[in-house]
């Protein structure tokens, strides 16, 4: 394999970095973002159901409070030095496309799936030791696909009836007359009056659902179809009476989403308690009964795409519309669930895309106004000091998708509704006028409040992207890649061709950014595809981190293909000059680019927590105090 030359250098370390070594690899990283502008958000982008299992507590979905997960988490904060983990929609997953396919954008905004409850922790006298470790080594027999410490196993945790759910129901009959957990009982009951406002409806059109015997609630009768915006005496106690014939189901219900909050809580604990933040992401959809109990707040002849209803555009500025009520209520659970929150399709807040019989068309354009009424929603949950710049909105879209988010002046600007806005971007469709970081600095008037990414979980992997493979519509964006990265780093074309030096690239661009995100797929420089959209089937959403990562991250490092940050850093010193003003961090630098790049390692002990996290996430322009900033731009538009 070839590696970058350093004069007089020889290394042959064949192994990971011990505890000593990783010490100094957290200081010298830390220090080398710094100087490079480099040092802002560095968000880690994860599907909690595909987060890693042991083989001998793999039920078949990942958990975010699990062992396993924080062990992964810790890895990847000394290694990557990330300072927040975002997860993909956390709400109930439906099968789709013959009841295989589970998409997290395809679930509920309010409530949780029940992967999110921890079997392990229900066994511990924290939780009664209510069901045995025999009870949950049952549901890790039943887990038995093909594959499972790859792919994740849905059918076997979040359907009812499923194994998942028999221990569940198990612990949840000992809970309610239990002696050992009088707290727990207490908090369960405040939890279903504080939730009443969404859960309830919940409760109801599952109790109808059985009654019907589908959820199709469009053809149900006229009465039921319209129950909960009906406050008739007669509505009331249908609705009192349908619930009360399944109070069991009912209840146990409610218990899963208590348990489900309770063990999202936790797992936000312990990685605040790592340093890092918890991200969620506000997906733009709602399930089929949150629209069934809110449909005064949408448009239901018009979607936004993808079969999601639209607002009520109309009337979603007025406070006291139901379409304003419904999105304040979902950004406030949000709020309330996590550090902070990515918008899924933003550009729905600004001026959405309206699909209905009259064809494609551009809705309302409400400037900034609906965003500023998310930041008012969050800071009354968060408080007035909550620094808004810490919520992402999503406008990672092609250039013809772009429209609606830019305007013409002189050059394709942001808008100015967005200008001050923390953005997600992406390069996967970068060119030499597109989708990299020195054309979103002109975009952005050279703010750096946007997140650049190699990719997230909707496009190609990155390492498909660098073997040339096309998309499914057949494009291939490594051409146009190379175009850009060419020019930008001064290699010649030819040389790109190379997977591996195209892969390292594309990894020194994101660099260039202030803040950035990384898909776990790319950063373990995996080609398995997550999401094939239109395609999508049975393996998509499934693609698990497997149990041993860190062997599969440092054999990802020697094959090229995962992201190495010292490799990325030390590329972009070179591109602006700070190699030589840094001389001695710069070789620390190429060091353990080195090391980490080198074959046959064997694991050594776990690497320890850092003991000053906050040492992680130093704010700072340095790297334009050293003129780092310029060089970039003017390196840029040779």
């Amino acid at each position: 394999m070839k590696i970058g030359a350093i004069n007089n250098r020889s290394i042959s370390f064949g192994r990971a970095l011990t505890s000593s070594e990783l010490t100094d690899y957290r200081e010298t990283l830390t220090q080398a973002k710094k100087i490079a502008g480099n040092d802002g958000k560095s968000i880690l982008i994860v599907h909690d159901a595909c987060l890693p299992q042991n083989p001998g507590t793999n039920t078949g979905v990942g958990n975010l409070s699990a062992k396993k997960s924080l062990e992964f988490f810790d890895f990847m904060h000394n290694y990557l030095n990330i300072n927040a983990i975002e997860v993909l929609p956390p709400g109930e997953i439906r099968p789709l496309k013959d009841g295989q396919f589970y998409c997290a954008y395809s679930s509920s905004a309010f409530s949780l799936s029940p992967h999110h409850i921890n079997l392990e922790a229900l066994t511990t006298p924290k939780y009664g030791s209510l069901i045995s470790q025999k009870d949950v080594s049952e549901v890790v027999q039943n887990n038995k696909i093909d594959d499972k410490d790859l792919v994740a196993n849905y059918e076997n945790v979040v359907k009812k009836d499923s194994a998942a759910d028999q221990a569940l129901r198990k612990y949840f009959l000992k809970f309610q007359s239990a002696s050992n957990v009088k707290d727990l009982q207490k908090a369960f009951e405040t939890y279903k009056k504080e939730n009443a406002d969404w859960l309830e409806p919940k409760v109801i059109f599952n109790a109808l659902s059985q009654e019907y015997g589908h959820d199709k609630w469009q053809e149900w009768d006229e009465f039921d179809k319209n129950l909960m915006s009906n406050n008739s005496k007669e509505a009331q106690e249908r609705r009192r009476v349908v619930t009360a014939k399944r109070y069991q189901d009912s209840e146990f219900y409610r218990f899963k989403q208590f348990m489900a909050d309770t063990h999202l809580s936790e797992a936000r604990k312990n990685i605040n308690s790592r340093g890092m933040k918890l991200i969620g992401d506000c997906l733009v959809n709602f399930s089929p009964d949150e629209i069934w109990a809110n449909q005064k707040a949408f448009d239901l002849s018009t979607t936004i795409g993808w079969n999601v209803p639209a607002f009520d555009y109309s009337n979603i500025e007025n406070p006291n519309s139901e379409a304003a009520k419904l999105l304040k209520k979902k950004v406030q659970m949000f709020a309330k669930r996590y550090d902070s929150i990515r918008f899924d399709v933003s550009w729905s807040y600004v001026q959405p895309v309206l699909y209905s019989h009259n064809g494609k068309n551009k809705g309302p354009d409400f400037g900034d106004r609906l965003l500023t009424q998310i930041e008012k929603h969050v800071k009354e949950v968060k408080g007035e000091a909550f620094d808004t710049h810490d919520l992402i909105h999503e406008f990672d879209a092609s250039p013809d998708d772009f429209e609606l988010v830019r305007k013409y002046d002189k050059k394709y600007l942001f808008r100015d509704s967005i200008q001050d806005r923390t953005k997600a971007m992406g390069t996967t469709y970068m060119s030499e006028t597109w989708g990299n970081n020195f054309h979103y600095l002109e975009l952005n008037k050279h703010q750096r409040n946007f997140i650049l990414g190699a990719g997230n979980h909707d496009p190609q992997p990155l390492r498909q992207i660098a073997e040339g493979i096309p998309d499914n519509d057949g494009r291939i964006y490594k051409t146009d890649n190379i175009k850009y990265l060419s020019k930008l780093f001064g290699t010649r074309p030819e040389e790109l061709q190379n997977p591996v030096e195209f892969t390292r690239a594309k990894f020194a661009e994101i660099t260039t950014a202030k803040h950035n995100q990384y898909f776990y797929i790319d950063v373990f420089g995996e080609k398995r595809r997550f999401d094939s959209q239109y395609k999508n089937g049975y393996a998509n959403y499934r693609q698990k981190i497997p149990s041993d990562f860190q062997s599969h991250y440092f054999k990802a490092l020697e094959e090229g293909f995962a992201f190495n940050p010292m490799d990325a850093l030390a590329r972009v010193f070179k591109l602006r000059g700070l190699d030589r003003i840094n001389p001695e961090l710069y070789e620390r630098m190429i060091k353990y680019r080195d090391i980490l790049m080198e074959k046959t390692k064997a694991i050594v002990e776990p690497p320890k927590k850092s003991k000053n996290p906050a040492a992680v996430a130093i704010v700072g322009i340095v790297g334009a105090l050293t003129g780092g900033y310029a060089l970039i731009n003017s390196k840029s538009k040779k």
